[in-house]
């Protein structure tokens, strides 16, 4: 049996409703709020004042001004409304970036908070840390340039040549680097990075980088083909003329809808610079080898030292002039930079195992496949994008020195070298100790010689039984 109500408790629950409705006016009192502009621009560390109307006010109410992101702060962001009004709000940053700023209606009518209006505060770096990084860049670009000598005192010009006579190693390291890690950068920044245009831009400009100076530092710690490196590095430089275009063109026009011309504007002029900072340097140390063989082979004895202090030097550096960066880092640009990393190597080594390359060969095409070049990275985003947005895109750039190329690979050359080091001791003790030597009996004498007394007795034996 269906329970039932009466009809005046009805009517008295509609009574409280009409009258809840008559007494809270949802919209009437909070007015229309306007911004003087759609977007503002200007720099970090400096005040800014914006300008706001308040129309069509018939009840009073509270005005509060509110960032997406807290690192904006508002000299007075509440506002108490009384009638029509204009009046202006002063804002101060201390970081890059795109915000969001809500304009909203407190009313003491309202439970909940009304949006009235929206505007942008697109907030550039300051000249001062532009300046900063352009010299930050050319002293490590002079100390590269430096330590692509030492290099070429390293390396040998007929191993180059027959690299290139009979390319298949570099041809297998150019095929993993501009077909494995473009699609891999772009299908990581579809997964993680879908909402945010301008970092998944910056993590296909990574992907389109290669030909970074550094994985032939890398190559020569963890004692691969150094020569097989620099011939893969010249030969992807040269190839990312056409096929970085491609790439960036291709996929990048689909991520920024809105820049088509994306190709058009890649700085080859300063790609060209890049190259030739890298060859002209190799050259002259392979030459000043060729002409004094016995001052390069005591300049190569300091050639390992030089590469790590530079790495240590450039990563330390990079990471004092981005720092600001770090609080833009989430977890999925982490992520984005490890998992980049570890296609780069799984399909560099892969594709160099099926290839049939020995063991040094491997481990040059897989760290030249996964260290890219983040320097040819920030040098496209900086020239095609202005900033907040180039900022934005370089977020995981920075991500990807953090967490691919720089700790990380310090631990990896630690623990490599530490392997090392135990497994000399133990060939050490093996060789003073030859109870250790497998080819030894308990008493330390030499299975090997009593074997050849043995066969030598046998031999005798053999010959008296045939006579």
């Amino acid at each position: 049996m269906k329970r039932q109500f009466p009809a005046y408790k009805m009517l008295i629950k509609l009574f409280f409703f009409l009258f809840w409705i008559h007494t809270v006016p949802v919209s009437e009192g909070c007015g229309e709020v306007y911004f003087s502009n759609d977007s503002y621009s200007f720099n970090i560390s400096q005040i800014y004042n914006i300008s706001l109307s308040v129309r069509n006010v018939s009840s009073p109410f509270t005005l509060l001004l509110r960032s997406s992101w807290d690192r904006v702060d508002f000299m007075q962001n509440n506002f108490s409304i009384t009638g029509d009004d204009d009046f202006t709000a002063s804002v101060f940053t201390d970081m890059q970036y795109i915000y969001d700023i809500d304009a909203l209606c407190l009313h003491k009518y309202q439970q909940n908070e009304t949006v009235l209006a929206t505007t942008r505060f697109i907030v550039a770096k300051s000249a001062e840390d532009s300046k900063l990084q352009l010299r930050f860049g050319i002293a490590i670009n002079i100390a590269l340039i430096i330590a692509m000598f030492f290099l070429g005192t390293d390396l040998d010009f007929k191993i180059i040549l027959s690299y290139i006579k009979r390319p298949i190693g570099p041809v297998i390291g150019i095929c993993s680097q501009f077909i494995g890690m473009p699609i891999a950068s772009y299908v990581i920044g579809y997964l993680l990075l879908r909402d945010q245009p301008f970092e998944r831009f910056g993590l296909l400009l990574i992907g389109c980088s290669p030909g970074g100076t550094s994985s032939n530092f890398w190559t020569a710690f963890f004692k691969g083909d150094l020569n097989l490196s620099v011939t893969m590095t010249f030969c992807s430089s040269v190839a990312s003329f056409g096929l970085s275009t491609f790439w960036i063109w291709a996929l990048g026009s689909q991520i920024l809808t809105g820049e088509s011309d994306i190709a058009s504007k890649i700085p080859y002029l300063r790609i060209f610079a890049a190259i030739l900072s890298l060859v002209l340097p190799i050259a002259l140390g392979m030459f000043f080898k060729y002409k004094k063989p016995e001052i390069a082979e005591k300049i190569r004895k300091f050639t390992r030292p030089i590469f790590l202090i530079f790495i240590i030097v450039s990563v330390c550096f990079g990471i004092y002039i981005n720092r600001a960066f770090f609080s833009l880092v989430g977890v999925n640009h982490a992520l984005c930079a490890v998992l980049l990393s570890a296609a780069g190597f799984s399909v560099g080594a892969l594709a160099a195992f099926f290839g049939r390359l020995n063991k040094d060969q491997i481990i040059a095409v897989s760290i030249e496949t996964a260290i890219q070049n983040p320097s040819a990275a920030f040098v496209v985003m900086q020239t095609t994008i202005p900033s907040p947005y180039s900022d934005m895109g370089s977020v995981p750039v920075i991500s990807y020195m953090a967490f691919a190329t720089g700790p990380p690979m310090l631990l990896a050359l630690l623990i490599f070298k530490l392997v090392e080091f135990i497994r000399s001791r133990q060939k050490g003790s093996k060789e003073s100790d030859p109870s250790l030597d497998p080819a030894t009996d308990a008493n330390g004498i030499k299975l090997a010689a009593q074997t050849n007394k043995q066969q030598t007795y046998g031999a005798s034996d053999n010959k008296g039984f045939q006579s």
